[in-house]
């Protein structure tokens, strides 16, 4: 390798450490100030990972009994439903299904759900879209593993609307386990019909400018070296 390659060489990968320590410390700023564009969002108790509760039968993503979502002044009350699911209640032409085609509750209140399972498998009631900065990856989950009931709680969010529910185990959403969550100022009733209204999506950390930028230097440099 030449005394010039060789120089070139370090600056590239003198480039490519800036950009590491640039990347990492806006994402350390990002997560300091709450902001929903970080790589990260904190549980309500500060842990920012989904995470998972082990009960008897099942399990329960991002429980959240205490803690009001942004734009949430305080929660508001409490409101307590019950979710079948199985093959029993699939419509016509599906595997599975719930017994209800929406869930409705008010924003800001506790909801305690109760996930009754009618089948000797998993099913799931899973809700996205929820405020990221208290459900990492903006979701809540109850699993039952087999015959039998797991409750979870969690807040609902300040924002009137639909948000996508299912069961995201491989294809039972595609059998009819479809079940959305709709926030609404008016009374909760979880036996409503579905709507037509927009859902809300799962939100998933991207790498920022500075971590692509390091990348790349990283990958010239190797380059350089293998040249020469």
């Amino acid at each position: 390798m030449t005394l010039r390659h060789a120089g070139a060489a370090v600056a590239v990968l003198v480039l490519a450490l800036a950009s590491v320590v640039g990347a990492t410390a806006l994402t350390d700023a990002s997560v300091a100030s709450g902001d929903s564009s970080g790589f990260a969002h904190p549980t309500p108790d500060g842990d920012a990972t989904p995470e998972t509760t082990l009960v008897e039968n099942g399990s329960v993503v991002n429980a959240n009994t205490d803690t009001a979502p942004g734009g949430c002044a305080e929660i508001r009350g409490e409101r307590h439903v019950t979710i079948h699911a199985g093959s029993e209640y699939a419509d016509p032409g599906e595997a599975f299904g719930y017994d209800v085609d929406t869930l409705t509750a008010s924003p800001c209140t506790r909801l305690v759900v109760t996930l009754v399972n009618h089948d000797d498998v998993r099913h799931q009631w899973m809700a996205h879209g929820l405020p990221s900065d208290t459900y990492p990856m903006g979701m809540f989950t109850i699993e039952v593993a087999d015959r039998g009931r797991v409750t979870g709680t969690f807040v609902t969010p300040a924002q009137s609307g639909e948000y996508q529910g299912h069961c995201s185990l491989p294809q039972h959403e595609q059998k009819g386990m479809r079940l959305p969550l709709v926030i609404t100022d008016g009374p909760g009733d979880a036996t409503t019909q579905s709507t037509t209204t927009e859902s809300g999506g799962t939100s998933l950390p991207v790498p920022g400018f500075g971590a692509l930028a390091a990348l790349a230097a990283l990958a010239a440099a190797a380059l350089l070296a293998v040249r020469d």
